[in-house]
């Protein structure tokens, strides 16, 4: 269990986090941090994958999700998460970190620009429901 506290004024608050590592499976993991009311004010999720689109390497972390309440944006709750995920890959010995956001997702680009993310490319996404007939 890693725990981290950091304190930054931003957006009118104090922020004073408390970043708790949970395992949630092999090779995947989510963090909160927690107000100094045990609160949930942000929350991320990171998985190992062999491949990420725009990454060199075979084996990378991929940041599947991140969510601050818009009370703490900009007062370091964020960069703490990834901190935590950070430090996690270089355990790993993961020297590429991937992620996505939507291409109307302004919000998300930004706050991934601001965290060191450098765009690689922009694809478009498929699904495919098991059990249904695929048109063509």
């Amino acid at each position: 269990r890693n725990r981290r506290r950091h304190s930054r004024a931003g957006g009118g608050r104090e922020s004073r986090a408390l970043v708790r590592f949970r395992q949630s499976g092999p090779g995947s993991d989510r963090l909160v941090a927690v107000d100094a009311d045990n609160r949930v004010i942000a929350a991320a999720e990171a998985s190992l994958r062999l491949f990420a689109n725009g990454c060199e390497s075979l084996r990378v972390l991929f940041l599947e999700g991140i969510a601050v309440d818009p009370a703490y944006r900009k007062a370091g709750t964020g960069s703490a998460l990834m901190a935590t995920i950070e430090a996690w890959a270089t355990a790993e010995g993961i020297s590429e970190i991937a992620s996505d956001a939507l291409l109307t997702d302004e919000t998300g680009q930004d706050f991934h620009r601001a965290l060191g993310f450098i765009e690689t490319e922009r694809v478009i996404g498929y699904r495919k429901v098991i059990g249904a007939e695929t048109p063509g």
